[in-house]
């Protein structure tokens, strides 16, 4: 057997030596991308890819060939992001280069898979709207007398139109992905007539009947489907009292009775005297006599907190509203102070809590926000109004306006903007543009004749109203629609108030016209 000499032994040393250096872990250059395969979803999530590089060093760029779009050029990573849209199967190649080294890696975008969308058009108060127009792509329904409506094949995410061509008036809500969406109609619905009926009765307890100077009371009914009842009352005999509600022609629920003595100088309250209930089933129509009710002794807790508004906004108002069961409620106080504290005297009721709405103005521009739901001795409440949308391009009274024109507004955050284009003369369409982005164009919808003219100076106005906190399109068309605690806060402001915490800011209005 032949032995290396030790000359010999150097020499293969040096060779190995001078393998590794051109060939670090003993292998050829090598540049792999990661992953090799893909698939994605035109309009979904993007996808990181990696480079490595094996035995060399050096930069390393990257191209795509075929639709969507990559991040960066250059680096050792990159982002792939899919087209928002394909109408069928596409295949993109996505490589990285370095020196004479490449690799790619195979990219295959499908359409979103189509789902129906079986949902329903409501008014302000979630009752369904029927007769109404509902178009997704090319394809337009009609509601159902429910407001019902269902539409097969569609590409998520999507855009839905509702309308009446009659009216002119055009809801577009843009960029939904559920199957079930409810889409309040604004402006379009005639609204359904609540049921109703009527009660009357007598009082007893309390502080006694008629109310003592600088007293109080409030009866109302309450049920899960009450709309709206209250009145305030002397006493002993009250009524009638009237109750409004939606659904069935029946409602359960109670009479309630609460007085309370006020401050003259405030109108305050500053000490409640007695609160009492009694069981009630109205049906539409009715009138329900005899239903006497007698109030009990309770004690008084305090509420308090305070209220913060933007830079350049004015605290206008206060108002406080007690629920005392679902449907169930009567307004307390308001407060036209500007302090940002406050601190009130609430009734201690079993079950109760307590609303806070406060306003606030900027010039023409205003802003609403409301907590629900706490505890009537709850302190440390904090209620945080955010600015209004404040309207920027195009400028006020621009003209040559087009549906390539962009429209832009700033301010607001944290919820759905409202773009509203009304027109000011003539026959022409008015449309509202549901989205979450704070810049939309006017929607082309010449498909449906309700186009924006394109010949002739059309005068319109355009607003903008943000409302929270739906942070999705999608969000806004849930169950019972994103105008409901509105409705019950701004225009049913008496009753049991909000279910849950919102807020709306509206801009100020500017005009332009089409070419």
């Amino acid at each position: 057997m032949k032995r290396w000499g030790p000359m010999s032994r150097v020499l293969l040393g040096s060779l190995l030596l001078l393998l590794l250096v051109a060939c670090p872990g003993g292998g050829a250059p090598k540049l792999t991308v990661s992953p090799k395969t893909q698939t994605v979803v035109a309009g979904g999530a993007p996808v990181n890819f990696t480079a490595t590089l094996t035995g060399a060093s050096g930069t390393i760029t990257w191209s795509l060939s075929g639709p969507g779009s990559i991040s960066t050029t250059t680096g050792a990573g990159t982002t792939y992001t899919p087209p928002a849209s394909v109408a069928s199967p596409q295949t993109a190649t996505l490589t990285a280069t370095s020196g004479s080294l490449s690799d790619n890696a195979t990219i295959t975008i499908n359409p979103p898979a189509s789902i129906t969308v079986s949902g329903k058009v409501i008014d302000f108060f979630g009752q369904g709207v029927g007769g109404l127009a509902v178009r997704i792509g090319n394809t337009t329904t009609t509601t159902a007398s429910d407001g019902t409506f269902s539409i097969p094949n569609v590409s998520t995410p999507y855009d839905a139109v509702v309308f009446n061509s009659g009216t002119k008036i055009v809801n577009y809500y843009k960029g939904l992905t559920r199957s079930d969406p409810s889409l309040t109609a604004i402006n379009l619905a005639s609204f359904t007539p609540p049921k109703s009926a009527s009660f009357s009765g007598n009082l007893s307890g309390g502080a006694g009947f008629p109310n003592p100077a600088n007293h109080t009371t409030r009866v109302f009914f309450g049920s899960p489907e009450t709309l709206q009842s209250g009145s305030s009352v002397a006493g002993p005999a009250y009524g009638p009292v009237s109750a409004a509600w939606f659904g069935p022609d029946s409602t359960s629920g109670n009479v309630y009775a609460l007085q309370w003595q006020f401050d003259p100088g405030t109108g305050f309250p500053i000490d409640y005297k007695g609160f009492g209930s009694k069981a009630l089933t109205l049906s539409n129509g009715g009138t329900f006599n005899n239903q006497d009710v007698t109030l009990g002794s309770l004690a008084e807790d305090t509420f308090s907190g305070s209220v913060s508004v933007p830079a350049g906004y004015t605290l206008n108002q206060r108002r406080v509203n007690l629920r005392v069961a679902p449907g169930s409620g009567t307004v307390l106080l308001t407060d036209a102070s500007a302090a940002a504290g406050f601190s009130y005297v609430t009734p201690r009721i079993t079950g109760a809590t307590i609303s806070l709405l406060a306003t606030a103005s900027s010039g023409v521009k205003s802003s609403l926000a409301w907590k629900a739901g706490a505890a009537t001795n709850a302190s440390g409440v904090s209620v945080s109004l955010t600015a209004a949308p404040g309207l920027t391009v195009p400028v006020n009274n621009a003209t040559g306006v087009t549906i390539n024109t962009d429209f832009q507004t700033t301010g607001f955050s944290g919820g759905v903007n409202v773009f509203y284009f009304k027109h000011l003369a003539g026959s022409n369409p008015d449309i509202y543009v549901i989205t979450t982005a704070n810049t939309t164009k006017i929607p082309d919808l010449s498909a449906i004749g309700l186009g924006l003219p394109t010949s002739g100076a059309v005068s319109y106005s355009w607003q903008v109203i943000g409302v929270a906190p739906f942070t999705s399109t999608d969000l806004a068309a849930g169950p019972g629609g994103f105008l409901r605690d509105y409705v019950k806060v701004a225009l049913l402001g008496s009753g049991a108030g909000p279910d849950a915490d919102g807020g709306i800011g509206q801009s100020e209005t500017f005009n332009f016209t089409t070419p």
